[in-house]
C-alpha cells in the first residue's frame, strides 16, 4: 500500500468525494478541501505529495494555489490541474501543472497521471 499523500482540491463535493473514492481504492491517502483560503493556510499543517486542484472556485482561483504552493513547496512539487474548461487547462500548463484533466473527469486517465509523478 502507498504512504503516498494527496490533497484535492475543488468547491464541488460530489467531485472531491468521487476522486477520493477512486485513489483510496488504489491504495493513496486523501485529503479534502473546499476552498483555495484553507489550503493556503494550512500549507504547512499537512504532509502531502501532490495536489489536484479545480481551477474555478470562490474567493481565490487554482492559479493562485499554483503561485503559493510552488512558492512553499517548491517549484518542482506536482500539481494536476482539473477544469470543465480547456482555456484554463492551458494556462494551468503553462504555470507548470504536471497534468491537467477535463471535467467530467476520466479516473482511469486520472489516476495513471496520478502514478507517474508518484513513483
Amino acid at each position: 500500500m502507498s504512504e503516498k499523500r494527496i490533497m484535492i482540491l475543488d468547491d464541488e463535493e460530489l467531485t472531491r468525494k468521487a476522486i477520493r473514492h477512486q485513489l483510496e481504492a488504489v491504495g493513496f491517502i486523501c485529503f479534502e478541501m473546499e476552498n483555495a483560503i484553507d489550503l493556503i493556510n494550512q500549507l504547512n499543517g499537512h504532509k502531502i505529495d501532490l495536489l489536484i486542484t479545480d481551477i474555478v472556485m470562490d474567493h481565490k482561483d487554482g492559479f493562485e494555489v499554483f503561485e503559493a504552493v510552488k512558492a512553499s513547496l517548491g517549484k518542482d512539487f506536482p500539481i494536476i490541474a482539473i477544469s470543465s474548461t480547456a482555456t484554463y487547462l492551458l494556462m494551468a500548463e503553462h504555470l507548470g501543472a504536471a497534468a491537467i484533466h477535463h471535467k467530467p473527469l476520466d479516473m482511469d486517465l486520472l489516476i495513471e497521471s496520478v502514478n507517474r509523478f508518484l513513483q
